[in-house]
């Protein structure tokens, strides 16, 4: 058996995708099995692959048609060996020969099923470990096992390897989703193991690009990080999480409020949007969020307050209709 199971998603990445491969085969530590799938890419990225697995016995290369980065992990949970699997993007790499041997070591040693380290930024010149209040929880400042229901963080799964088993046993899968798929998995399986080994080094960088799949904004992206911020709302809720669920909601609230905003100002069904904000601002538990007191999400409260500077020149249904919007929100 493989000790760990690298999975790297690969779409249009032939640019970077050789230094993420190359990251992963210089590591020293023994029985590492690549799960590389090839998720409909329109460039050289297959061609990369193949050439990497004719000289390589342990390198897997999977081809499907573009499902998204969710359906090509779960489909390497399934097809990988591994007593372990990692995800790597294939824009990304591992910053050092040894970390996934220090990862593995650690977690066979403390008998953990989760195991992880720091994580550093690159943006094309500069390495970065500074992080924003809500982003302390990428970077570990002391080697320990730590309980989820101490660290109640939702970002950086990458940064870990899992028990295999775990993950197929308890079904712990990828939501359908193009983007913020992966918070929802990552508080899965930390609830499913309950605790996890944390070693300070960093184990992971993540490249800042302008055409990674996080910059880019598109209705169904954005329904879909709204979608996964819900999620993780609920299993915050369902477990107690209340760090996690008011941390999550400053997510929702705060941080992602320009891309909700370029949404309803640029994108043509902008309906379905404000319809999903209105299914999640009735489903808040405000108790949780004691610090806020608009019992109104912010993205509802900015519609409301610019349909508010059409009153003045708008007949009295259409103030009324904004009135019966308002007090629906309030329920």
């Amino acid at each position: 058996m493989y000790t760990i199971s690298v999975i790297i998603p690969v779409y249009n990445a032939e640019k970077y995708l050789k230094k993420a491969i190359d990251s992963v085969l210089s590591q020293t530590l023994a029985r590492i099995e690549l799960v590389c799938i090839n998720d409909g890419s329109k460039d050289g990225s297959m061609r990369i692959l193949s050439e990497y697995q004719k000289n390589y016995s342990n390198i897997k290369v999977i081809d499907q048609k573009n499902s998204g980065a969710a359906c090509a992990r779960n489909t390497g949970i399934q097809r990988a060996e591994g007593e372990y699997v990692f995800f790597l993007d294939s824009d990304d790499w591992i910053p050092n020969c040894h970390v996934l041997e220090h990862l593995y070591s650690y977690a066979k040693n403390h008998n953990l099923q989760i195991c992880g380290g720091s994580l550093c930024r690159w943006d094309g010149n500069t390495y970065h470990h500074n992080f924003n209040q809500t982003q302390g929880g990428y970077v570990f400042q002391q080697e320990g096992v730590v309980s989820y229901e101490t660290y109640q963080f939702d970002l950086g799964f990458s940064r870990f390897i899992y028990d295999r088993s775990m993950i197929l046993q308890k079904n712990i899968i990828f939501p359908m989703y193009r983007n913020y798929e992966d918070p929802f998995f990552f508080v899965k399986a930390m609830t499913e193991a309950k605790q996890f080994g944390a070693i300070v080094e960093d184990v992971y960088v993540y490249r800042e690009t302008q055409g990674s799949a996080s910059h880019q904004k598109s209705l169904e992206s954005i329904l879909d990080m709204l979608q996964g911020m819900w999620d993780n709302l609920k299993l915050a809720e369902k477990n107690h999480y209340c760090r996690l669920y008011a941390l999550t909601f400053q997510r929702m609230n705060k941080e992602s409020l320009c891309e909700i905003e370029y949404a309803l100002n640029n994108l043509d069904t902008e309906k379905k949007l404000f319809l999903l904000l209105l299914q999640i601002n009735a489903s808040i538990k405000w108790d949780l969020i004691p610090d806020y007191t608009k019992c109104l999400l912010e993205p509802l409260d900015m519609i409301y307050q610019e349909y508010r500077k059409y009153e003045k020149i708008r007949n009295g249904k259409m103030v009324r209709g904004i009135r019966r919007i308002r007090s629906f929100l309030k329920r």
